[in-house]
């Protein structure tokens, strides 16, 4: 197999992504892509976590090497919407593993089922903190794509693109203290609180989601409250943030956005 591109500039492409949402209509430009070159319109709006990916490599490529370039990028890293096949695919090429590393295509299972079938979510590996936890860039996240800090347990596996420069994806730890720590973890807009059908809240409901919001039962336990950190927000948290709010002037709605958020990283 000829390889054009590095895992160096997919995560280059790959990061200029980040903050991409959804239209009203649920629809991106990687469905649109990925449902032209199939004259099929149902991908314009379909979960499209693996077809941002897929979008990624052609678009490194054809910078690199135009329309020839694009479509060779694709057959170093599969191109899918489904991600079980994807991860299948990997397996196929005998570049499927356990290991993370920069590049690899990490393959979720929110449920751990332990089986193939139960993969329902991919990203691309970044690093990972040192912690241990996975630092990913990732489509079809809060309806949008953005870097997220996964734990290992949630990951079934890792698929490893053909990349051109592969004795740079040897996966190294970083201290993500500023990241991890002061950055609010969810898009503009959104906020965590006690489960609600509004999607633009986070509780925990979702596995996905359940990191984010033990960093915030974390962060009011260095504030003195006592919480099980068991990442769902539900009324005992409630409870410590609309406390936490009151003692430090802030609208008591039990709601976690920026400004709670930056009250509680910053107040330590």
């Amino acid at each position: 197999m000829k390889r054009i591109i590095t895992a160096k500039e997919f995560l280059a492409v790959a990061k200029e992504q980040l903050g991409v949402t959804e239209a009203k209509d649920g629809t991106t430009k990687y469905g649109k892509w990925y449902g032209d070159r199939r004259n099929d319109k149902s991908f314009y709006a379909a979960p499209w976590c693996d077809m941002s990916l897929a979008w990624i490599a052609w678009e490194t490529g054809r910078r690199k090497a135009g329309k020839e370039g694009a479509e060779q990028a694709l057959k170093q890293t599969g191109e899918f919407a489904y991600t079980v096949w994807h991860a299948q695919w990997f397996a196929q090429q005998g570049r499927f593993g356990n290991t993370p590393r920069v590049g690899a295509f990490a393959f979720f299972d929110w449920q751990r089922s332990g089986i193939i079938g139960g993969i329902d979510h991919v990203g691309v590996v970044v690093g990972k903190t040192s912690d241990g936890r996975i630092i990913t860039y990732e489509g079809n996240t809060s309806n949008a794509f953005l870097k997220r800090y996964r734990h290992p347990s949630y990951i079934y596996g890792y698929g490893y693109p053909f990349w051109l420069d592969e004795a740079y994806t040897n996966l190294k730890s970083v201290q993500n203290t500023s990241s991890s720590d002061t950055k609010f973890p969810l898009p503009k807009g959104h906020w965590f609180g006690v489960e609600s059908p509004n999607p633009k809240n986070h509780s925990g409901a979702w596995a996905e989601d359940r990191p984010k919001v033990k960093r915030v039962q974390e962060l009011l336990n260095k504030h003195g409250y006592k919480l099980a950190v068991d990442g769902i927000y539900g009324p005992k948290t409630r409870a410590a943030v609309i406390d936490f709010q009151k003692k430090n002037g802030l609208v008591a709605d039990g709601l976690v956005g920026p400004i709670t958020w930056n009250a509680l990283v910053s107040k330590k």
